[in-house]
């Protein structure tokens, strides 16, 4: 008897060779979910990254009076000498963020009284 003709004839080689269509068929569905899965999960992580992106905040900034070298003393914010002082930035946004570059600039119209 070829596996045809017992398939036919036997429940059990019946029943056996439906389990292994079904489960074939899982594998398949399963693969599939995968798949989907990944993608659901890359643009989960590029929401995540739109929506809590790093955000920086400057905060204590402390201006100090520039020392002269044989000149008088400045006052602060004097045109032709250099301005000098610290800042903290601090990361306020959902990711870790990585400073890659800073410019300050002062505008010589800005009048400061300072005692």
């Amino acid at each position: 008897m070829d596996w045809c003709q017992k398939l036919v004839t036997d429940p059990v080689a019946s029943f056996t060779a439906a389990v292994a269509v079904f489960t074939l068929a899982l594998v398949g569905v399963g693969g599939w979910q995968a798949r989907r899965l990944r993608q659901t999960v890359e643009l989960t992580r590029e929401d995540i990254a739109f929506n809590y992106r790093p955000k920086l905040r400057v905060r204590n900034v402390v201006v100090t009076q520039p020392r002269a070298i044989n000149t008088p003393q400045p006052g602060l914010f004097q045109r032709g000498y250099l301005v000098m002082g610290q800042l903290y930035a601090v990361n306020v946004g959902g990711t870790p963020a990585s400073i890659t570059e800073s410019h300050v600039r002062f505008s010589t119209r800005i009048k400061a009284v300072f005692p």
